[in-house]
């Protein structure tokens, strides 16, 4: 019989699948080691930091029977790296958070439009105090996925006209965004927008592509949010951005420098910095219903649903 083990499940969780999978050997797991890993064929988790670690750690290379691992977030780019090693299929939790992430990209550009930021100091002696509205404003999304396409909709309803960027030349159409352009474009015309939203996948492609090239092209009452990997933007150009406070406001919710930190930190500026919280929300039915169909594909011997590509990179 199949074994395999389940990370981070409540009693109530692994007790619905065990009654609905009768073929599949269902091990509840709170530690992962190579002792009571041994016999497996697939490694299912619920929870990140576990699941984590054990591949931080790669070891799954100790596992020879090992078929299958399922991690419940949408950035494996953090294991890039490991990719030549991982001779199972791996799958990730992409899509199930686009709709929190979205509406976290909404708060953010929301939060920095309205200078909510000052809204108790009297003494504010900004130049640039007064609200905008981003009604008519020209937004542009760089990366349509998911989340660009839950994020476009989400600011259609406010009234913005949105453009995108997409990584590779097709024949999409949305009826929230007026065109379409790919990243070799940006450059040409980014000059053009209110608010710049990144939510595009990383790789080797994307790495470092807001540089100084593109933030001196932008306008200087440009709105920034990041709702993607810090690496996407050049560490070093993005300091001197900050610094020159050439922007409306800039958001973010991810930072790897501390360097960084302290412009957020400051007091006097329309900055935010949500410290990786856009990926969190109260409603895990999306990441249980992904794992529910995986485990039915899974038993049938069928093509799995968000299987990562390792040349890719997502």
């Amino acid at each position: 019989m199949k074994q395999i083990g389940l990370v981070g499940f409540n009693s109530e969780n692994f007790k619905s699948l065990q009654r609905k999978y009768k073929n599949l050997n269902f091990v509840k797991l709170n530690k992962l080691n190579s002792k009571n890993l041994k016999d497996l064929i697939a490694l299912v988790a619920f929870d990140f930091e576990k699941i984590n670690k054990f591949l931080i750690s790669r070891s799954y290379t100790k596992l020879k029977n090992l078929k299958w691992v399922h991690v419940p977030i949408a950035g494996v780019d953090k294991y890039s790296h490991l990719f030549d090693d991982m001779k199972f299929i791996l799958t990730c939790g992409k899509r199930i958070n686009d709709l929190n992430v979205a509406e976290h990209c909404l708060a953010l550009i929301l939060f920095l439009s309205r200078q909510l930021k000052f809204v108790k100091n009297k003494n504010d002696n900004r130049k640039n105090k007064r609200p905008i509205e981003i009604n008519q404003k020209k937004a542009l999304i760089i990366g349509y996925g998911g989340i660009g396409k839950k994020i476009s909709f989400l600011l259609k309803e406010m009234g913005t006209e949105i453009d995108a960027i997409k990584l590779h030349r097709n024949k999409q159409k949305s009826k929230y965004i007026n065109n379409f352009f790919l990243i070799k474009d940006l450059k040409k015309i980014v000059f053009q927008y209110d608010i710049i939203i990144i939510s595009i996948a990383l790789t080797s492609l994307t790495k470092g592509i807001i540089n100084y090239e593109v933030f001196s092209k932008l306008n200087k009452h440009v709105i920034l949010v990041n709702v993607s990997r810090s690496d996407i933007i050049n560490e070093d150009d993005f300091s001197n951005f900050l610094q020159s406070e050439k922007y409306y406001g800039v958001g973010v919710d991810v930072l790897r420098s501390n360097k960084l930190k302290k412009y957020f930190n400051s007091k006097d500026k329309n900055l935010i910095y949500s410290s990786h919280t856009a990926g969190l929300t109260d409603n895990f039915s999306r990441r249980l219903a992904l794992i529910d169909k995986n485990l039915s594909k899974f038993d049938l011997g069928k093509t799995l649903i968000n299987k990562v590509n390792y040349i890719k990179g997502y």
